[in-house]
């Protein structure tokens, strides 16, 4: 971290602008949830930075085929914004919206796309095929926890 002077030419006139450096690491993600055949994470710094989008919600970052998220057309680049009128801010709190879920039970799930349109999906959960889990990297590498 620190600030570093930079020369622009801009309008033809030579401006210095000094911005404040930051250190990223190497790897962004660090815990995932599998649910319904979706893998979901804390949406990416890329979101932000690229898209303009509020890092808010819960990133869907890919579906599996014949899960029930395929099945009733819940896909990637979404955001996970509420369950069953609960919101989902981050991965605790969808895991909480989520917990006790029983298999075959429906649930409601509202999102968004990466140009801000919202939608609603209900999903019939299939947790005997699909069961939700969670995946957190530790010192020793990656572990999973079931849910």
């Amino acid at each position: 971290s620190g600030a570093v002077t930079l020369e622009i030419l801009r309008d033809r006139q030579l401006l210095q602008l000094e911005l404040v450096a930051q250190e990223l690491g190497n790897s962004e993600t660090d815990r995932v949830v599998l649910w319904a055949g979706l893998l979901l994470q804390a949406p990416h710094r890329a979101l932000a930075v690229q898209q303009g989008i509020e890092p808010d919600g819960v990133y869907i970052s890919l579906w599996w085929k014949g899960s029930p998220a395929a099945r009733y057309r819940i896909r990637a680049t979404h955001r996970i914004l509420e369950v069953d009128g609960q919101a989902t801010p981050d991965l605790d709190a969808f895991l909480a919206a989520v917990e006790g879920k029983q298999n075959g039970a429906s649930v409601r799930v509202r999102t968004v796309d990466l140009a801000g349109k919202i939608a609603a999906k209900t999903l019939k959960l299939d947790t005997s095929f699909w069961p939700t889990s969670e995946l957190k990297r530790e010192s020793g590498g990656w572990v999973r926890i079931a849910r």
